[in-house]
C-alpha cells in the first residue's frame, strides 16, 4: 500500500536527532498545488505549503528549537504532541 500515491514522490530525511527522524513528501494534490508532508519517524504530523519559511520553522521546532513561532495552533498542538512523545521514551 502506498503512502501518499504516485511513484514521483521524494524522501529528504532532514536531521536524525535523539529520536525523531524528520523527513518531508513532496505531494501533488487532486486540482491544487504541491503541498509538503512532514512525518515525524514516519507519522505524518502536517502539511505546509511549498518549501519555504513555515517548513524550516517546523522542521526547526521539531528539532528543537521552540523559539521560532509557530502560527497555526493546530500545528503546533501536532509538534508538541510529537516532542512530548520523544522525551517519554
Amino acid at each position: 500500500m502506498k503512502l501518499f500515491g504516485s511513484k514521483s514522490n521524494k524522501t529528504v530525511v532532514v536531521k536524525e536527532s535523539s529520536c525523531i527522524v524528520v523527513t518531508t513528501y513532496r505531494v501533488k494534490q487532486y486540482n491544487s498545488t504541491v503541498k509538503t508532508v512532514v512525518c515525524a519517524n514516519g507519522i505524518p504530523v502536517c502539511i505546509v505549503d511549498g518549501i519555504g519559511k513555515t517548513l524550516s520553522n517546523v522542521v526547526s521546532y521539531l528539532q528543537g528549537n521552540t523559539t521560532v513561532d509557530i502560527n497555526d495552533g493546530a500545528i503546533k498542538k501536532a509538534l508538541d504532541e510529537v516532542i512530548r512523545d520523544k522525551n517519554e521514551i
